[in-house]
């Protein structure tokens, strides 16, 4: 009995271990909350402005509804004692009457790594400390101008020391504004979300409250210079169970933000959090390829680093980020060649059916508009004369 004691403790102990950035006893499952996104990363965690696409499904999913075109994007994190995480995301976007959607999915995987038990008998045994899967589906709407709009219903899977499994269920949503639209576009965005609403999630017979997570924020970026480039600067407040409020503040230069062939800098800094400091990142695209970075300063745990590809399918993106424009037609230059054609097919109509017409009318215009009962009554009559 002595040699099995040390295994009765190490659930509470690995359970523990797996979330270090929790308070005790207030929620589990925090792998939920761990952003992988290297360019959200590299703005110091900013996530629920300046997303759109395919990384926005696990942040904000309205931003689902700004795709313009299909897109796959993988990223891969490394944490502290051989801890990975991965994910893959694919949005696709869709319009009808008008309106613009975005519909998406994600699929997560999160291992802790391994952890080394000595028994007090002088026997050891390796376990896996956690291993967790999240499954998202994601819908985003631009429901006018000024506004956008989405939800991502979640499930995830958690099994710590390969022997306790949970599961639960949670949604997240998400809303983005867009109040300066008239003036500067979308240089201007604000937004606020909701993630991790849902149910508890229970390792045998102990549940506890998902960490759920608000946060609200705003962006902006300045116009397009071709040789200086844009700055973009965004905040973001955040207030997740159990702890006080977090503050994110970042900025990204980029070269050519709006071309198909761009470079980004970025940097963030976390206040006021008692785990993460501040963060550094880069990035380029190329058509429609993207690959970011990012490495994270934790304070208890050193540097982490993220690294996120991306692929968009379909055209390159817009130049210069101005609205769309529709090209307008002329009706005037359409219409006089299409008349002029019309009035010459006219004149050799009547010239071939009415042969016996020798003399042309003074007003020849008038004349070609006569129907032809009307020319055969008036020549009759100059006849009878």
């Amino acid at each position: 009995m002595t040699g099995q004691r040390p295994f009765l403790i190490v659930p509470l102990l690995l359970s523990l271990a797996s979330v270090p950035h929790a308070l005790a006893g207030t929620t589990s499952a925090n792998f939920l909350t761990e952003n992988l996104n290297a360019r959200q990363v590299g703005l110091g965690g900013v996530n629920v402005v300046g997303v759109e696409g395919a990384d926005s499904i696990l942040s904000n999913p309205s931003g689902l509804s700004s795709l313009r075109r299909p897109e796959v994007e993988f990223s891969f994190a490394t944490g502290h004692d051989d801890s990975r995480y991965s994910a893959l995301s694919y949005g696709y976007p869709l319009s009808l009457m008008n309106m613009k959607f975005g519909v998406g999915g994600s699929l997560l995987f999160y291992t802790a790594g391994t952890i080394d038990v000595h028994s007090l008998d002088g026997t050891s045994r390796s376990f896996n400390a956690e291993t967790s899967y999240l499954g998202a589906l994601s819908f985003g709407a631009r429901i006018n101008r000024y506004v956008s709009a989405g939800v991502t219903p979640k499930f995830a899977m958690s099994t710590l020391v390969e022997q306790y499994r949970a599961r639960a269920f949670a949604l997240d949503a998400g809303v983005m504004l867009y109040p300066l639209h008239n003036w500067v576009g979308e240089k201007f965005t604000a937004g606020a979300s909701l993630q991790n609403l849902g149910s508890q999630i229970t390792y045998k017979t102990a549940g506890n409250d998902l960490p759920r997570t608000e946060s609200f924020g705003f962006s902006a970026v300045t116009p397009e210079n071709a040789t200086l480039g844009s700055l973009l600067g965004a905040y973001q407040g955040e207030k997740a169970s159990g702890q006080i409020m977090t503050h994110r503040v970042s900025a990204e230069y980029a070269r050519g933000r709006y071309n198909s062939r761009a470079v980004f800098l970025r940097a963030g800094m976390r206040l006021n959090t008692h785990h993460e400091n501040y963060s550094v990142g880069l990035g380029f695209r190329e058509a429609r390829f993207q690959m970011d970075y990012a490495f994270l300063s934790e304070i208890d745990f050193g540097l982490s680093h993220r690294v996120t590809v991306s692929f968009r399918f379909g055209e390159d993106l817009p130049k210069a980020g101005k609205d769309e424009k529709i090209e307008l037609i002329d009706l005037r230059k359409e219409i006089e060649p299409a008349k002029k054609d019309q009035d010459t097919l006219m004149k050799d109509y009547y010239k071939d059916e009415l042969p016996l017409i020798k003399e042309k009318p003074k007003n020849e215009d008038e004349y070609y508009l006569q129907d032809d009962d009307e020319i055969r009554r008036k020549k009759k009559e100059e006849e009878q004369e």
